[in-house]
């Protein structure tokens, strides 16, 4: 009867050594799952930056400006939409890492996208572009991005082309 007992207690302490390891591998497969979403993102986010050419940066500049934004061919309306697509790809992978639990909800801060809704209809041009990018975007995204709309929001002044069907 007590070697039984002696069995059944080391039986008992090698199943919940065993869930412990499981326990541990778990973890360190999330965390590595995790360094590896961030690593990723925050790449996109470098290249995305560091691939700008002096162009790009002045259509960055005069997406700022109603003014400027009139002016623009078909190719830099197209250029400009392109940029924006690119970065909301980025940003829809940070979302739906977040919203899988790869990555905790502060990764939009610490890899700086959570303001990007507020920003983005601070921009003239992406106030034009808006129709043409919404429907090259996740539902989420363009929920997140509507609700910052601001109500008093002035139209597109520019006309734009290049993009979509003129």
């Amino acid at each position: 009867m007590k070697g039984q007992t002696i069995r059944e207690t080391f039986a008992t302490l090698g199943v919940i050594g065993s869930l412990l390891f499981v326990g541990l591998e778990i973890r360190a497969s999330t965390n590595q799952a995790r360094a590896a979403a961030y690593q990723e993102i925050g790449l996109a986010t470098a290249m995305t930056h560091l691939e700008v050419d002096d162009r790009e940066a002045e259509l960055g500049v005069e997406s700022l400006d109603e003014a400027a934004i009139a002016d623009w061919s078909p190719v830099e309306w197209h250029r400009s939409f392109r940029e924006y697509i690119g970065v909301f790809r980025i940003w829809e992978t940070l979302h739906l890492q977040v919203e899988q639990n790869v990555l905790p909800e502060e990764a939009l801060d610490r890899l700086g996208w959570s303001n990007g809704p507020n920003v983005m209809w601070q921009l003239p041009a992406f106030v034009c572009l808006w129709p043409a990018i919404r429907p090259n975007t996740s539902d989420e995204l363009i929920a997140l991005i509507e609700a910052a709309r601001p109500s008093d929001l002035a139209p597109c002044s520019a006309t734009v082309s290049g993009v979509w069907p003129d």
